[in-house]
């Protein structure tokens, strides 16, 4: 009797077990019934029936790269709050997007749902994709150097700005493969990718536009003056920095918003600058100029939060740093032959550069990478407006500088001047990803000769070349800035 007990007991226990091992993936059915064109060839909405969306957590895809490919798949994951709060979700139905698919293509996407409880579970289906007619031809580049397999490189997908077309920006890979662009219909834009989206200013509004094609204008800066945002927007302290001109000042405004567009800081160049030299016993109308004259040419800027400062780009004479803030100047570095070195109330905030390197001229793009040096696109133009000039380079080059503020020294600790032979004298940016992955963008290259290029280079932490493409352009507006994102 004992021995059929315990064997009663055993059946039991393992009905028991077999209900506990039992999940949520188990006993949710999901149908992927099709597929829709989105707004562009690149976005695709995909249609699921879901026997139970309460149990689901979240559902991502990832879109396999082409035969031969070495980057990393470009993916998305959305929660379900997500998919609810953008009615994306209404059961049993989802409607899912998916953005980064190759156009004209058969496109394998693989899908993963994660449910409440843990579990998962995958899918595989297929987008087939119409052609895209792409008028910039960032589709077509002169293959100067094809992505190599090297695996090292940090970043495999690019943003860029430009004026070619009403479809900015667009979004390449490392393959030089065209995977998304705008859908707000704006040309001629400055942008950044910032909490999942693309941010886009222009004239006096501020855009926001999903990775899915929805947009939406979320600012409308009239009321500060704004009368036109140019350049660049960069990450700040708290959100974004947009660069504007004003009914008062030409370029030369700096503007920090959140993600709703929200003004949370404004930096009015002309009056920091004026007051620092009051100060110091200078006259400011000498070197400080009402609109529409291009005195500052404001053209990007950079939070450092080591020492929550903000460091401004002025093509037309220097980098300057501020006190986040009470906005005081910190440091100015540039070339010492231009206009403002001749004032003594600036010159004092001057840093020497080390014997070797040079200073910054004319300069793009300034970030502050890992390992707290300061990075710029030094173009080697000299001013335009300001008199005197100061110095002039025929060639372009990234330079990475590491600042002593104790001793009020920059020292020149990279650069990759391409045996000096670049010249680019306006536009472009460098920026490093990961520690020494760098993009670099020639934004015009060669423009005195017979033909000009915007030129991308991707170099990997061995300052190896992972990929050089060209595209044919008659100004700068075509790449103007390229920025290394993250969408895998």
């Amino acid at each position: 009797m004992k021995r059929c007990s315990l064997i009663a007991v055993g059946a039991v226990f393992m009905a028991f077990s077999h209900l506990a091992s039992a999940t949520q993936a188990d006993d949710t059915t999901i149908t992927i019934r099709g597929h829709t064109a989105g707004a562009t060839p690149f976005i695709s909405k995909l249609t699921l029936n879901v026997s139970n969306t309460s149990v689901l957590k979240s559902i991502q895809f990832a879109i396999d790269p082409k035969p031969g490919s070495v980057t990393r798949p470009l993916s998305g994951t959305y929660s379900s709050d997500y998919l609810v709060s953008r009615g994306f979700e209404n059961p049993p139905e989802i409607i899912l997007p998916v953005y980064g698919l190759y156009d004209r293509y058969r496109n394998i996407v693989r899908l993963t749902y994660r449910f409440q409880d843990g579990s998962s579970k995958e899918a595989v289906t297929s987008v087939t994709t119409a052609a895209f007619d792409d008028p910039c031809g960032y589709d077509n580049p002169i293959v100067v150097k094809p992505r190599t397999n090297d695996t090292d490189l940090s970043y495999d997908y690019i943003m860029l700005k430009g004026d070619c077309s009403y479809f900015e920006p667009a979004i390449i890979d490392t393959d030089g493969a065209l995977r998304w662009v705008g859908t707000a219909n704006i040309a001629a834009g400055n942008i950044i990718f910032f909490d999942n989206a693309v941010y886009l200013g222009r004239g006096h509004l501020l855009t926001r536009i999903e990775l899915d094609g929805a947009f939406t204008e979320i600012g409308d800066y009239s009321a500060l003056g704004v009368v036109n945002f140019h350049h660049n927007i960069d990450r700040g302290k708290v959100g974004i920095i947009l660069d504007a001109s004003t009914t008062t000042y030409f370029e030369s405004t700096l503007i920090e918003v959140d993600v709703s567009g929200r003004v949370l800081k404004q930096w009015n160049m002309a009056n920091i600058i004026s007051a620092a030299m009051i100060a110091g016993g200078d006259d400011p109308s000498r070197f400080v100029y009402p609109a529409p004259t291009d005195w500052f040419h404001l053209n990007g800027c950079t939070y450092n939060r080591a020492d929550d400062s903000l460091i401004v780009s002025s093509r037309e004479n220097f980098l300057i740093c501020l006190d986040y803030q009470t906005n005081a100047i910190k440091w100015i570095l540039g070339d010492p032959t231009k206009k403002w070195h001749q004032f003594p109330s600036l010159r004092k905030f001057a840093l020497s550069v080390a014997p070797g390197s040079l200073p910054p001229i004319g300069q793009h793009a300034p970030s502050i990478t890992y390992d707290q040096n300061l990075l710029i696109l030094d173009n080697g133009q000299k001013s335009i407006f300001q008199s005197p000039p100061g110095d002039q380079r025929d060639y372009a080059s990234p330079r990475k500088y590491s600042l002593d503020l104790t001793a009020n020294t920059a020292t020149e600790i990279w650069n990759f001047p391409m045996n000096e032979r670049v010249h680019c004298p306006f536009c472009g940016s460098a920026y490093e990803d990961a520690p020494k992955n760098y993009l670099i963008d020639y934004a015009l290259e060669n423009p005195n000769g017979q033909n000009g290029f915007a030129h991308l280079l991707g170099l990997n932490a061995a300052s190896e070349t992972i990929f050089s493409y060209r595209y044919p352009t008659t100004s700068c507006g075509k790449i103007y800035r390229a920025i290394p994102i993250h969408l895998e």
